[in-house]
């Protein structure tokens, strides 16, 4: 039998570790000052870029990344259909 040694996981290029060398900046942070963290027992966590060090020591967070950016807007008008039925569940105010 043979051994080897676990094969190690290469971080994509916009992940980052939470280390003093490699902590988020404001340039990091999106339009509205935020970060996204990672931790074990609770996955992503979008939060504020000031509260970098409540990630840490309160969720346990071992990375960050950028958030994603916002998709765009729909530029369509509502066709008759989706307006009434807007209208009937009370969704849509003339």
């Amino acid at each position: 039998m043979i051994s080897l040694p676990a094969p190690t996981m290469a971080i994509p290029k916009n992940l980052f570790k939470l280390q003093p060398d490699s902590m988020p900046t404001e340039k990091d942070a999106d339009p509205y000052g935020d970060i996204l963290f990672f931790s074990r027992k609770s996955g992503w966590i979008i939060t504020k870029l000031e509260e970098v060090q409540e990630m840490i020591e309160e969720y346990n967070c071992t990375h960050w990344t950028w958030t994603p950016e916002t998709p765009p807007a729909d530029n369509y008008e509502l066709d008759s259909t989706r307006t009434e039925y807007l209208r009937n569940t009370g969704w849509l105010k003339d």
